[in-house]
């Protein structure tokens, strides 16, 4: 599994989990409601960077009733970046 489909894998555990679309979560980590379709399609990419600001965001925004998906490690006591 590569890293995209590991963001991917998790950002669908968290649409599920909070009702929430891909691309309203697209937007809120990204800013842009298509990048994760785009990822999706193979349409496009994200840097390092990116990649672990997706997580942080997502690690800080998750839902309390979910447990995080073990394929991929839990950022913890990380400064979110708004």
């Amino acid at each position: 599994m590569t890293y995209t489909e590991r963001l991917l894998a998790i950002v669908q555990v968290y649409c599920a989990a909070t009702g929430m679309t891909r691309e309203q979560v697209s937007y809120q980590v990204f800013r842009d409601q298509r990048r994760l379709g785009r990822m999706a399609e193979g349409e496009a990419s994200i840097t390092v960077r990116s990649f672990d600001s997706a997580l942080i965001w997502l690690s800080a925004n998750w839902p309390a009733t979910e447990q995080w998906p073990d394929y991929l490690h839990r950022p913890v006591d990380v400064e979110v970046a708004q």
